[in-house]
């Protein structure tokens, strides 16, 4: 991806629906005069989903003819650990969470809507003839929250909360040059493929329904928000107008529904 643009830069959005089950070993009869569960204690569980994921490429030649924004659908599911701790009806917990994802997309990006600006031949360098095919692949991503809730519907068997934390995601970028008067002047005709992992921030929201005294299923959605990164730059031609800018920077961010 390339340099941040409009508070964005590259930027990604997962979003998504997902079904999580647990075992809550928590989920023992509480006191007389008390919800009948109380939801303290250790849990693992499982969760899949659908997510898509919002990469937006800074462009050094102005605006462009498509955008600069690449959408990358598909499912992910994983494993969660956590902990809660029940007092009255609020509940408190730590929940620590790794997916796994098949997400891709592709698009034409950094095409000017123009003339690249320049001395001759750039000057007479028409912006359609010249763009990139950007690709973005999130394989992995997980977050580390705390959460915060209440207890709530029949017996205490109902938890709404909130969550906030620290996330974390791995990203393939994958660039290549198009230009359909590469030989006589503008860029070759290049690829420029990048690997990397940010850390960023979450926030999210659920609801959990106690089943049995050990089994829960919920619903979640978590949006999470990441650092701009620099990528390799495609190396120059001797014509003077470049592949692309010197550097690629993405922030991604990430929505995502669990149940």
């Amino acid at each position: 991806m390339v340099a941040p643009r409009g508070g964005r830069g590259i930027a990604a959005a997962l979003a998504g629906a997902c079904v999580a089950g647990g075992l809550t070993a928590g989920l023992t009869p509480a006191v007389a005069g008390e919800p009948t569960y109380n939801w303290s204690g250790v849990y693992v569980g499982a969760h899949m989903g659908g997510a898509i994921d919002y990469s937006e490429f800074s462009n050094p030649y102005g605006p462009t003819l498509f955008g600069d924004t690449v959408r990358s659908p598909g499912p992910f599911g994983g494993l969660q650990i956590g902990t809660n701790y029940q007092s009255g009806l609020a509940v408190f917990g730590l929940q620590a969470d790794v997916s796994g994802a098949n997400m891709q997309g592709t698009f034409t990006c950094m095409q000017p809507e123009r003339s690249v600006p320049g001395p001759p031949p750039a000057a007479n360098f028409i912006g359609g003839a010249f763009g990139a095919t950007c690709q973005s692949q999130p394989d992995w991503f997980g977050t580390l929250t705390g959460r915060a809730g209440v207890a709530l519907g029949p017996q205490g068997r109902i938890l709404l909360y909130g969550k906030g934390g620290l996330a974390w995601m791995h990203n393939s970028i994958d660039m290549a040059v198009n230009n359909i008067m590469a030989g006589d002047f503008g860029p070759e005709n290049e690829r420029s493929k990048t690997n990397f992992t940010q850390l960023g921030w979450t926030l999210g929201a659920g609801g959990e329904v106690a089943l049995t005294g050990r089994w829960s299923l919920g619903l979640e959605y978590d949006y999470l928000h990441f650092g701009v990164t620099t990528s390799p730059r495609l190396r120059r031609d001797r014509s003077p107008v470049r592949a692309c800018p010197a550097s690629s920077a993405r922030r991604p961010q990430m929505d995502e529904r669990r149940a």
